[in-house]
Formats: C-alpha cells, sequence, structure tokens
C-alpha cells in the first residue's frame, strides 16, 4: 500500500505538511493578466533571449557556478539550479531592484537583512521611517492594498511598488506616490502592510521584512 505520495494524480495533489501527508482539489489558477504578470513574462523572455547570446565560456560559467547557489524547496530538500535558471533568476531579481544585468557569472555574496521600519500611514502621506540600515542598501518595497481588520496572512496580495537605494543613517522614505500609482488612495481606518527585502549585487535576495498599519486621521 502506498503511505505518502507527492505530486499530481489525475485531478489531485499529494503532499505533505507539518500535520502529515494530505491530499487535495488540483486547482487550476486563474490568469488575469495584470500588469506585474507581464513585466514578469517580459523580464524571463529577455533573459531567456540574453542566454541564448552568451559566449560558450560564459555559459559554461554559468552552469559551474550554480553548484555554489543551492537553494531548499518547500519541502526542505537542496534544490541546484541549472545554469541557465541561475542566469535569469539572478538577473531578474536585479531589474526590479534597478541594478545593472549580468553576463559573467557571479560568486554568492553576502546580503545585508532587510531594512526593520515602521509605518506612519495618513491619507496622501505614507511614509517608511525608522530604518536600520548600517550601510548603502538596495531595497524592494512591497506593499497591499487596504485589507480587512482581521487579515494577517498577506502573502498572495504583496506587491512590488518602489526600489530604492537606502543611504546608511537614511531615516525615511515617502512612498505615496508609488502606492497610490498601484492601490489608488487610502481612506482612514484602511488597513496596509509594507513589505521588504535587500538585493546585493549579484542578485541574491534577503528574507522579506514584513509590517502593517491602521491609516490614521491628519491632526
Amino acid at each position: 500500500m502506498v503511505t505518502q505520495g507527492r505530486g499530481k494524480l489525475g485531478g489531485h495533489v499529494y503532499s505533505k505538511n507539518r500535520q502529515g501527508a494530505y491530499i487535495r482539489t488540483n486547482a487550476v489558477p486563474s490568469n488575469p493578466q495584470t500588469a506585474s504578470q507581464q513585466t514578469i513574462r517580459l523580464f524571463l523572455t529577455q533573459f531567456s533571449q540574453a542566454w541564448s547570446n552568451l559566449s560558450t565560456e560564459q555559459i559554461a560559467g554559468w552552469n559551474d557556478a550554480a553548484k555554489l547557489f543551492v537553494n531548499k524547496n518547500v519541502f526542505g530538500d537542496d534544490v541546484i539550479p541549472s545554469g541557465k535558471n541561475l542566469f535569469t533568476g539572478l538577473n531578474q531579481t536585479l531589474a526590479y531592484s534597478g541594478q545593472a544585468t549580468l553576463e559573467d557569472a557571479p560568486t554568492p555574496q553576502t546580503i545585508q537583512p532587510p531594512p526593520f521600519f515602521v509605518i506612519d500611514a495618513n491619507p496622501g502621506s505614507i511614509v517608511l521611517k525608522d530604518f536600520n540600515t548600517a550601510e548603502d542598501t538596495t531595497v524592494v518595497f512591497m506593499a497591499t492594498p487596504p485589507v480587512s481588520r482581521g487579515t494577517s496572512y498577506v502573502k498572495n496580495r504583496l506587491r512590488v511598488i518602489a526600489a530604492d537605494v537606502l543611504s546608511a543613517g537614511e531615516e525615511s522614505v515617502d512612498v505615496s506616490s508609488q502606492y497610490e500609482a498601484k492601490f489608488g488612495a487610502v481612506d482612514v481606518g484602511d488597513k496596509v502592510f509594507f513589505a521588504a527585502y535587500s538585493v546585493n549585487s549579484v542578485g541574491q535576495r534577503s528574507v522579506i521584512f514584513k509590517t502593517s498599519n491602521i491609516v490614521q486621521a491628519i491632526v
């Protein structure tokens, strides 16, 4: 008898979590063709074409470097990317953070932790402040549209709104215009989440720092 399984079979998905093995219906995700989705696809196409234009020596370098960029999958297993996947993944992260494309394979570098911050949110003014950056750090900021007061899980709602280089000792960043361009204006009483992660010069990402606040009235 089969006691455990992982993967898809028919219309079901077999996997496990902390509570043990489980089975669920395989749901086909919607494809709303959002601007973010189209940007990601554009990057994938761009870097796939760029990979084809690399020299034989450069491709060999990326294939060798892939062994140094081991990741963990959702099951905790080590996963070594292909050279092409490493090239595409690092350069996509660099593009999102406004940094230059890499053609030659890098070696892993140190990565600064994400900047811890608090949100000062008022209608027409959203400021992230009290950063803890000790040195210049490239940061990608994410946010959610207003959510209900009881919402705490927003991983699938966070969207990139801006990327910036925080200078050492910088105290605050005003993201009002970037937020409103993405989600529209906020009202008093709205609950909003913001998150941030750091990106180093070779496209490695830090973990994400996330926090929330209730929009206050201007006094």
